[in-house]
């Protein structure tokens, strides 16, 4: 990946519930195609989530790890918080107890 970010992905950069949505798909090696910038990932929010993020949303939204917000929603810009890791952290380990 290249480490170098434009303007608008630095914007995009903070530290959201994109960044366990990576950390999580990379750890159950669950990332598609490299994570692949153009995954669709259901949401009905897609285009808000970071180029570098949408293949590791979309991976760990099909076993349930992330399911969203209202609305069919990712809200990729809300921060994240220690109850919601802890409730992914939770997902991530029923995955993995059952595959």
């Amino acid at each position: 990946m290249d480490m170098t970010m434009a303007a608008s992905d630095q914007a995009q950069a903070s530290p959201a519930q994109k960044w366990p949505s990576f950390i999580i798909a990379r750890a159950l090696d669950l990332l598609l195609d490299g994570n692949d910038g153009n995954a669709a990932t259901g949401f009905g929010d897609d285009e808000a989530i970071a180029w570098w993020a949408r293949g590791a949303v979309a991976a760990i939204r099909e076993p349930g790890i992330v399911t969203g917000r209202g609305g069919n929603r990712f809200r990729a810009e809300r921060n994240s918080n220690p109850a919601k890791a802890a409730v992914m952290l939770l997902r991530m380990l029923s995955y993995t107890e059952n595959n």
